[in-house]
């Protein structure tokens, strides 16, 4: 191997975490370790409404019967919604919510923590989707009007078009935090893929979600905790 090769996949609009291979033998290793789900995953996204964390909402499961052993998912809400005729299985935790007077947030906006148990495509996003609570700025799951749409060119399109996420361009978030999709790759732990060790890895949300809050908060002069 000349470089290093990164070992998962983040959707174009998804920042954080990204794990890269050094070795040909460390990426063989480590995409084991992803088809093994050994890899667990922490995401945080701000999403319309107000999320209510019943650990069985949005389930099929038994009331009492859980999909996963580990502790670490204690007390979660989970969402366990099959995608594409697959298992696909989303555990939650809310963060805190904010009050929001936008048309789609019902009167709340909520910052939650994700933790996939499985990795299908796009699996975060059409699950908050189908549970009625889509990502803010996700313009392709969100039921965003044409003039809440931030875009350099053809902007009169309708969102359900078959534009690609590559040609959706958002303003930096410098700029303008509203634009951007809140969906941010935090915290990784996995099984070092050469040596006998685990290896864990975490950082802050970006400092824009705050600002998107703050904003939103100031709007409407009050933020509530979860």
């Amino acid at each position: 191997m000349t470089k290093p090769r990164v070992t998962h996949r983040l959707d174009g609009a998804t920042g954080g975490l990204l794990v890269v291979a050094k070795s040909a033998e460390a990426e063989r290793n480590m995409k084991k370790n992803f088809m093994n789900r050994l890899c667990k995953k922490r995401y945080r996204a701000i999403v319309f409404g107000k999320v209510i964390q019943n650990q069985h909402k949005y389930s099929d499961l038994p009331v009492g019967e859980d999909d996963c052993d580990d502790d670490i998912y204690s007390g979660m809400g989970v969402i366990n919604v099959a995608l594409g005729g697959k298992d696909s299985i989303t555990r939650y935790r809310v963060v805190k919510y904010t009050i929001c007077d936008h048309p789609l947030a019902q009167g709340f906006i909520t910052t939650v923590d994700l933790f996939p148990l499985t990795g299908r495509r796009h699996q975060l996003r059409r699950h908050l989707r189908l549970i009625g609570h889509p990502i803010w700025g996700d313009f392709r799951y969100a039921a965003y009007s044409k003039t809440d749409r931030i875009s350099s060119k053809d902007s009169d399109n309708d969102l359900d078009c078959n534009c690609s996420e590559e040609d959706m361009r958002y303003k930096s978030s410098d700029k303008n935090p509203h634009s951007q999709m809140c969906l941010w790759a935090l915290e990784i732990s996995f099984p070092h893929p050469c040596k006998d060790e685990t290896v864990h890895a975490s950082i802050d949300e970006p400092l824009w979600y705050e600002e998107l809050r703050a904003a939103l908060s100031a709007t409407n002069n009050k933020t509530v905790s979860a």
